[in-house]
């Protein structure tokens, strides 16, 4: 450039001298800062190659991309280097970024260079999805294999589903999480959709490591394999029916769910059944159960810990209530209540025992005088020729009332009735129940030997006693075992 240069004398008197001593031409050669900047992964690495960047107070780069004019523009500070780095993630998308820079110099900014850079798109990495196939088909058995062969991503478990009915409603999920060589199989089998032969729909779910999930739609196949397993439910009375099922394989541990329509699966109970060869049988007590109506019963086989369905069969409940009242015959409301030349006070245990027993299964309040009253003025076999009621009493007014009878002649008849759930009446002597005479009880449960058995005549007496006792104790009067044999009755509504 062009200097104009003039010099000036002050004196101390205060005068001054000016000389013009000319115009110089000054030229300097400065360098050139070169800015290269380095793609990565991450954003641009931006470097001020320099000798003179000490000698600046600062270095800035105003950073921006062409996608949307200025919008993203970014003002970054240099190290001491001269070195910056401009993340991609604090601007916006791909192509021509701008890259100016900025000296700071005694408080003024100097432009230095302008440069700029192609930021490509990222090459999209195609990821290999998991492939779903079915590797077997058995109509006739009613089976198929659903296999999952890994792709790029990490499998953390498979599901399938599958059902034949409207509605799903007999959907079932078969769910695993192991993977031999990248695959995984799992077989839908028609016994766990209760044997329904038809078109099952096949949906399998892969869930990955990553969180995410992947769905497929295998397909519908016909499975035709038909059940010879079958199952049956009887009424046995007092609330308990049992279930007899057929052609199972020989000795098999065989499990069975009971619950009832009312309300869903909320009083489900599994029972286990006793098996013999192909055959297995078992108890259901709806007193284990809340409704009435229709009651489900599934039948399965387990082995090692699998749970494999068997077959299904309904059955209909009219009654689920068979709790039994505890009556005593020197209660005030009737122990008074003559019948002959006697009080029911004294006399009255057979038709108090038999209120208890009547007023469970009818599910009604049937009172020891409605029971006295029968025997006495349509039978004599209450208080006629002498005190109390005959074993053929206990017969006649079960009888009258639709009830059915059965004399039990040895301890282990007693003990499967109890086990069974029904009422046995009972006639002992000599024991705690009663010194002189005879007395009739209620048994009803079993447990370990025991049975509960309920006193008309001391309540507190009422309670558990073994069953071996009370059959020793076994009365022989011949007014409770004429015509019967021995004096236990099982009472049953059926």
């Amino acid at each position: 450039d062009k200097y104009n240069v003039h010099v000036y004398t002050d004196y101390a008197d205060g005068s001054r001298v000016g000389q013009v001593l000319g115009a110089y031409q000054i030229t300097k050669e400065v360098e050139k800062p070169k800015v290269t900047p380095t793609l990565t992964d991450q954003g641009i690495s931006i470097q001020l190659e320099s000798k003179q960047v000490s000698d600046y107070t600062k270095v800035h780069f105003a950073v921006w991309s062409e996608d949307k004019g200025q919008d993203d523009l970014v003002w970054y500070t240099s190290d001491a280097k001269g070195h910056v780095f401009a993340p991609f993630s604090q601007h916006k998308g791909y192509g021509i970024y701008n890259i100016h820079t900025y000296v700071e110099d005694r408080g003024h900014m100097i432009g230095l260079n302008a440069t700029a850079v192609d930021v490509p798109k990222p090459k999209e990495v195609e990821i290999k999805d998991p492939s779903v196939s079915v590797s077997r088909y058995d109509k006739d058995n009613g089976q198929l294999d659903v296999t999952v062969t890994q792709g790029d991503k990490e499998i953390k478990y498979v599901r399938v589903a599958a059902w034949s009915q409207d509605q799903q409603a007999d959907i079932h999920w078969y769910v695993t999480k192991d993977l031999t060589n990248g695959k995984a199989t799992i077989t839908v089998d028609q016994a766990q959709h209760k044997d329904i032969v038809g078109k099952y729909t096949v949906h399998t779910y892969v869930d990955f490591a990553d969180g995410t999930r992947e769905g497929f739609v295998v397909g519908q196949y016909d499975l035709a394999r038909k059940s010879e397993v079958a199952a049956t439910v009887d009424y046995k009375g007092t609330g308990i029916y049992g279930l007899s099922i057929k052609g199972i394989e020989a000795n098999a541990n065989i499990l069975y769910a009971v619950w009832s329509e009312t309300k869903g699966q909320d009083d489900l109970k599994w029972y286990e059944a006793s098996v013999a060869g192909n055959q297995a049988a078992g108890l259901i007590n709806v007193e284990n159960h809340q409704g009435l109506g229709t009651y489900n019963v599934h039948v399965y086989q387990r082995s090692n810990d699998k749970m494999t369905f068997l077959t299904a069969t309904t059955f209909n409940v009219a009654q689920d209530n068979f709790t039994t009242p505890y009556y005593n015959q020197r209660d005030p409301r009737w122990a008074n209540v003559n019948y002959g030349p006697y009080k029911l006070g004294p006399t009255g245990c057979v038709p108090t025992t038999l209120a208890m027993v009547f007023s469970s299964l009818k599910n009604t309040t049937v009172l020891p005088t409605t029971v006295a009253d029968y025997l006495y003025n349509d039978t004599i076999e209450f208080n006629r020729g002498g005190e109390g009621t005959t074993g053929q009493g206990i017969l006649k007014a079960s009888e009258q009332w639709g009830l059915q009878t059965k004399v039990l002649h040895s301890q282990n008849e007693i003990v499967q009735a109890l086990q069974e759930g029904h009422h046995v009446l009972a006639a002992i002597q000599h024991n705690k129940f009663v010194i002189h005479g005879t007395h009739e009880l209620v048994l009803k449960g079993y447990s370990n030997g025991l049975t509960y058995v309920r006193d008309p005549y001391t309540a507190s007496n009422s309670g558990w006693y073994p069953v071996s006792a009370l059959w020793n104790e076994q009365s022989t009067d011949q007014g409770d075992t004429n015509g019967l044999g021995r004096p236990f009755v099982r009472i049953t509504d059926v």
